[in-house]
């Protein structure tokens, strides 16, 4: 809501996307911030086209959008704060809601899964596994399994039936 009473107030934001592209270019490629420029930049015009979308009443704009901030959290994973600008936030409904409780279960599992093969990694390098003794490593490998297999579960209910 404050981004769009500032977007709606100063056009200067629409012109974020060009700003953050010339200060990357500027930088150079090899410059440690010119990554995050890029995906500010792009975030940016996603925010652009969302709110354009929502003025002239255009689904395709807004579908543009959310393609684009699916590309800024493919980039940059930390960039969390693109789903809260499309509105998805577990306030939002039913949809919102499950999202953040199912990849936040996922989360869980895959940090418990890490940890799980830690412990395997730790074991192994004290010589605890052999060719006949190794189910400790197998019982990881199992639950990676499931957790993988879980994942597209989920990515075909949230993203591709949820479409």
């Amino acid at each position: 809501a404050e981004l769009r009473r500032r977007w709606s107030q100063d056009t200067h934001y629409e012109q974020y996307p060009e700003y953050l592209n010339k200060a990357a270019a500027l930088q150079g490629a090899s410059h440690f911030s010119y990554q995050d420029l890029k995906n500010k930049a792009l975030y940016f015009s996603g925010v652009n086209y969302r709110l354009q979308g929502e003025r002239e009443q255009r689904e395709d704009l807004y579908l543009q959008a959310e393609a684009i901030q699916q590309q800024v959290i493919a980039l940059d994973p930390t960039a969390v704060y693109a789903y809260n600008e499309l509105g998805l936030t577990l306030g939002s409904g039913i949809y919102g809601s499950t999202f953040y409780i199912l990849t936040g279960f996922h989360g869980f599992h895959v940090i418990v899964g890490t940890i799980f093969l830690a412990v395997c990694w730790f074991r192994a390098k004290a010589g605890h596994f052999t060719p006949e003794s190794h189910f400790g490593f197998e019982a990881a490998a199992w639950y990676w399994h499931f957790v993988d297999v879980v994942w597209l579960f989920l990515f075909l209910c949230i993203y591709w039936w949820g479409a």
